[in-house]
């Protein structure tokens, strides 16, 4: 029974640590849209346009930028099982959409704050 109980607990580790990765390269894409912004007048949705690298991952697909002019969002990532996708947003806010799993509660970043714009979250 004890190890029925440890499994979920160890999953939701594990999936955290992953997660982080995920937030690692939103973090970078934030401050590389704030340096465009400062030195463009803009943010941008097209990589090109920033002064940084898209790192390869094993657990996400390749990120999205986004110019912050819907639902403030400046970049997302999807994990690659497909089971949540992260958002940054223009104050650095990070939000965690799932549809109907639990993933978000796992990572502890839940999706209750995502409101819907287009079918994507609007980050306040």
């Amino acid at each position: 029974i004890s190890a029925g109980l440890a499994l979920p607990r160890y999953s939701s580790v594990i999936e955290r640590q992953i997660a982080s990765e995920g937030t690692s390269i939103l973090t970078a894409i934030k401050g590389a849209q704030e340096r465009c912004r400062i030195e463009n007048g803009a943010y941008t949705n097209t990589f090109g346009n920033l002064d940084m690298t898209v790192p390869n991952s094993n657990n996400f697909n390749a990120p999205a930028v986004e110019d912050g002019t819907s639902g403030n969002r400046l970049g997302n990532i999807t994990r690659k099982t497909n089971t949540y996708t992260l958002h940054i947003g223009i104050s650095g806010a990070l939000r965690c959409c799932d549809g109907a799993t639990t993933d978000c509660q796992k990572i502890g970043i839940t999706d209750g704050a995502c409101a819907v714009v287009g079918g994507t979250p609007s980050i306040p």
